[in-house]
């Protein structure tokens, strides 16, 4: 993993895909779309408890397979949706991606720059916490009324991204992947929000 990421277009693509699937076409608070982020971090704690870990090796042999087989656009989106449900969907790191997506969105919608967290990427001390002292904490930042919005969705994705990396998740990867997955579904993935 590289801590010279283009971070804001990682941001642009969330919001796009967002904006395109029906989430933005409401107006909600920073605080309802924060709430999201935290909801994510539970979901990517069940997932933890449960030893629920994506099948990375399975799937990408399963993709190498598909790459080489000059499939119509349609008919590889078909195998990429069944693969990643199969092997990858309702992991821990997808868990964990969503609530990097739903931060990145965030900072589309609110156009916040994001290119510091390459300075934040590696600076972290070694995590002790566990998961869920991990999760407490990002919850308590993100709910802190005081810290101006950009600062909390920098420290925290950078905080995931550097604990992710201390704990040998390329999350970048699972970012992008997911992405790809959510610019496949359904509007609004058939929620309410």
């Amino acid at each position: 993993m590289t801590n010279n990421i283009n971070i804001n277009e990682l941001r642009d693509r969330a919001y796009e895909c967002a904006k395109a699937h029906g989430w933005h076409d409401t107006e909600l608070s920073d605080e309802h779309l924060l709430w999201l982020v935290i909801t994510e971090l539970a979901e990517a704690t069940n997932a933890h408890r449960c030893n629920k870990r994506a099948k990375t090796e399975d799937y990408n042999s399963r993709m190498n397979y598909y790459n080489t087989q000059n499939l119509e656009p349609d008919v590889y989106n078909y195998a990429f949706k069944n693969q990643y449900s199969f092997f990858i969907k309702d992991s821990f790191e997808d868990e964990l991606a969503d609530a990097c997506i739903r931060l990145l969105d965030l900072a589309g919608l609110r156009n916040l720059d994001l290119s510091y967290i390459n300075n934040m990427i590696g600076q972290m001390k070694t995590v002790t916490d566990t998961w869920t002292e991990f999760c407490l904490k990002t919850a308590f930042m993100l709910s802190h009324e005081e810290q101006p919005l950009q600062g909390k969705i920098l420290y925290i994705l950078g905080g995931t991204i550097d604990y992710s990396m201390q704990n040998n998740i390329d999350i970048l990867w699972y970012v992008e992947l997911k992405m790809k997955y959510n610019e496949l579904r359904p509007y609004k993935h058939d929620k309410l929000y």
